[in-house]
């Protein structure tokens, strides 16, 4: 095997290693305050993830008695950011949601 192509797959190899330690980061979900899970999604791409999250919470939090209601929740991410060496597990932010019509 060329020098090349030998060096080229243990590059490969390392970067697949960090990687592989957040195999189950597929999860997303929503905590109160008290760090207690409102609501979670499931999918492999971050941003699908919170579509599906968001979903969910509307589903639960927006209903005709809350319209026009602000509310405040985490959301945590089993995601990871960058590759190699450089992967780290997204950080988790205070977001909130305004229910301006009722969910179906």
């Amino acid at each position: 095997m060329p020098k090349t192509l030998a060096t080229l797959i243990v590059s490969l190899f390392l970067l697949a290693l960090p990687v592989a330690a957040f195999a189950d980061g597929t999860k997303c979900r929503a905590l109160d305050d008290g760090g207690k899970t409102i609501a979670e999604a499931d999918d492999k791409l971050s941003t699908k993830c919170t579509r599906l999250l968001l979903d969910a919470l509307k589903k639960q939090w927006c209903t005709a008695d809350n319209k026009g209601k602000k509310f405040d929740y985490t959301s945590e991410f089993d995601h990871v950011i960058g590759q190699g060496k450089l992967a780290k597990k997204m950080p988790a932010k205070k977001q909130s949601l305004t229910c301006h019509t009722v969910a179906k």
